[in-house]
């Protein structure tokens, strides 16, 4: 029996000695990405552990301190095996969502779409006449409201960044407008020379279109059958004049949709709200808008019809696309949730009729996590984002977001606000702590309550915006942050 309770004992300063290297490890992590509260905290539980590790080496010889740690050993055993339970796997993917009837999306309906198309200069235009004297007059008198305040001069909020305004919204986002052209979203089909045009099988294409799409910048790629309900039913966003094409019909383009992501730099959307942060939403938005163009005049060039579909020109929804072909999840803030990146993520697809092989959906636990955490929801500035459970909304079971107040929230910072990107627990750096953290979280759905406990005890339930690199940030020239009353 002594003997037991001396390996019991010792077990129990070994838990301790494994605590402090942990915290020792996360304490490094968290200088390297500038967490200040993340690394104070790591560094005095590191030390708490130390202590008790010392206190475990010098009242081992006694024979009541090893009966008393035995106890604890096994105490922490029997909780440990309780939070590691694995969670019974699930091929999700939409299917299950879908629990009744789902009405095809009008993008005349998008927040966007009747924010940039039917508002401005809406006296002239016979299309505010027909959304909101025919289709949705009970949508009239908030939208009026709504849009007479238009999204501000971007960084509005920290005036001292003005310049990111010509970066982001005048420079990147003029170019991808360009890139939304029929000529650069549809390319021309060439005839391949039989000479030089080898017959791929579905599984080498698809390995050819995945290896593509990584060179040129993503970082995640995945491979559906599109859902025709994932297609837009009307045409409602209008960016280059292009009138005649508003309220037209749009008929499921392809058979196959290739989806690929990009992951956004951690150090600028913990910016967020400012303009910093804004610039990185430009820049992946941008880099998804060049590799659908470029991936669909690949394909165009073998003899393969191919469509390009991205920020400024989409006749699909990308989140239930990438969510089927298996990148992740649908969250509670409405984006994606990656394992690799949590929630700041860009998308950017092709749709094709040329034979793929299809990848499987994921389970990755996002959906049990987000229904535990609720963090974007206490975040978000004006309650955009919900904090109850999820609804069946249009014959979906999903959470929905307010639109409205999150554009009116926009209208205000001037900014894309990316709060509830910069605050989800998944979307800290992918680093080898959080990488271990998240698997966890992926495969043991009990340790969920435990895990947003720690993030709030590390990071904070609501999260302070962070400075950014000198060259894009100039609030480094101030004394203090300046945020928005």
């Amino acid at each position: 029996m002594e003997m037991f309770s001396a390996i019991l004992g010792g077990v129990f300063v070994f838990y301790f000695m494994a605590g402090f290297l942990f915290f020792l490890l996360f304490a490094v992590s968290s200088r390297r990405e500038k967490e200040t509260q993340a690394e104070r905290r790591s560094w005095q539980f590191a030390l708490g552990s130390l202590v008790l590790v010392v206190l475990g080496i010098v009242l081992y010889r006694f024979a009541i301190f090893q009966i008393i740690a035995s106890i604890l050993a096994v105490l922490i055993a029997l909780v440990a095996a309780y939070y590691l339970i694995p969670a019974k796997k699930n091929i999700k993917g939409t299917a299950p969502m879908i629990q009744g009837k789902v009405e095809r999306i009008d993008e005349r309906d998008c927040i966007w779409a009747r924010a940039r198309t039917v508002h401005p200069n809406r006296e002239d235009r016979p299309e505010y006449k027909t959304y909101y004297g025919e289709m949705h007059p009970e949508r009239k008198e908030r939208d009026d409201k709504l849009f007479d305040h238009t999204v501000g001069d971007h960084g509005c909020i920290d005036k001292v960044n003005f310049h990111n305004k010509m970066i982001g919204g005048v420079g990147i986002n003029r170019f991808m407008t360009k890139l939304g052209s029929p000529d650069f979203q549809l390319p021309q089909v060439n005839k391949p020379d039989p000479k030089y045009f080898r017959d791929l099988t579905a599984q080498q294409l698809t390995d050819a279109l995945k290896g593509l799409c990584k060179l040129f910048g993503a970082d995640v790629v995945g491979v559906a059958e599109l859902n025709p309900l994932w297609v837009y039913s009307h045409r409602g966003q209008i960016h280059r004049g292009n009138w005649e094409d508003w309220g037209t019909e749009i008929k499921p383009p392809h058979k196959y949709v290739v989806v690929f992501g990009f992951g956004m730099e951690s150090d600028l959307v913990r910016t967020a709200p400012f303009s910093p942060c804004d610039i990185e939403v430009y820049h992946q938005y941008a880099k998804a808008v060049i590799v659908s163009v470029e991936m669909a005049h690949a394909l165009a060039a073998m003899g393969i019809e191919a469509k390009a579909h991205h920020l400024r020109a989409t006749d699909i929804l990308l989140v239930p696309a990438a969510v089927d072909a298996g990148l992740g999840e649908l969250s509670r803030c409405g984006s994606l949730i990656t394992k690799e990146f949590g929630t700041r993520i860009r998308l950017g697809a092709i749709t094709t009729d040329a034979p793929l092989v299809v990848d499987q959906p994921v389970d990755i636990g996002g959906v049990e996590f987000c229904e535990a955490c609720k963090k974007c929801s206490d975040q978000c500035p004006l309650g955009s984002i919900p904090g109850d459970e999820r609804k069946i909304v249009n014959g979906t079971y999903r959470w929905q977001i307010d639109p409205e107040k999150c554009y009116e929230y926009w209208t205000k910072s001037g900014t894309h606000c990316s709060l509830c990107l910069s605050c989800c627990p998944w979307s800290h750096e992918n680093s080898f702590v959080h990488r271990t953290l998240k698997s966890l979280a992926s495969n043991f759905h009990r340790m969920h309550p435990l895990m947003i406990w720690a993030d709030d005890v590390f990071y904070g339930r609501k999260i302070n915006s962070r400075l950014g690199p000198k060259w894009i940030d100039f609030r480094h020239e101030e004394s203090k942050q300046i945020m928005l009353d």
